[in-house]
């Protein structure tokens, strides 16, 4: 049943933004796995790909959940790829069981480096006149330079945080593992957004 706001709201669409709020599309992850590994192994075995160019060890992705993991020849293994915290673990767990079947290895020192989120704002943004009213705010630290990257970027001061806004609307957050902060940012720059398309 339409309200008197709802009529309101919906007869003027220029101040309807449609947000989506920041959503997790990966989580960057280190684990150690108690043993020495044969990477020639290793690779024959679950057909992973090499990495001996840039790094001692071998690639291998696992499909559900979505994982990609770097595996050390010293048990060390960096994981990107996963999408939500319970899947981290889970997929963490899964690598263990492949690569010692008859006697699963235990996970230790499971640690979340970084996770990256994105969001949109819902509409083409004006760069130049959001990076204006950014500087306004003493907490915040807004670089706009187009001829070296094709995006505002945002920093929370002494902290690693950083959201990148694009002209389309759409935005990367990182440089967090809480979710809290990543939203406190996100709203904290959307004040900004907010009256910039008015």
């Amino acid at each position: 049943m339409e309200t008197p706001e709802s009529k309101t709201t919906s007869s003027n669409t220029k101040s309807v933004i449609c947000v989506n709020t920041p959503t997790i599309t990966n989580i960057s992850s280190t684990f150690e796995l108690n043993s020495k590994f044969d990477l020639e192994e290793i690779k024959l075995r679950l057909r992973c790909k090499p990495m001996k160019k840039r790094f001692n060890g071998v690639v291998y992705k696992l499909t559900n959940p979505k994982a990609s993991f770097l595996i050390y020849a010293n048990g060390k293994i960096l994981m990107n790829g996963v999408r939500n915290l319970d899947d981290n673990i889970i997929a963490s767990d899964k690598l263990a069981k492949i690569l010692q079947p008859d006697n699963p290895l235990k996970v230790n020192n499971l640690k979340i480096n970084n996770i990256a989120f994105s969001a949109c704002y819902g509409r083409p943004l004006n760069l130049y006149r959001l990076h204006g009213k950014i500087l306004e705010d003493r907490r915040l630290d807004v670089h706009l330079e187009f001829e070296l990257f094709p995006a505002l970027r945002c920093y929370l001061r002494n902290t690693k945080m950083c959201i990148i806004i694009f002209h389309s609307g759409k935005c990367i957050l990182t440089g967090s593992i809480s979710e809290e902060d990543i939203n406190n940012l996100f709203f904290l720059v959307k004040f900004y957004i907010d009256s910039h398309l008015q």
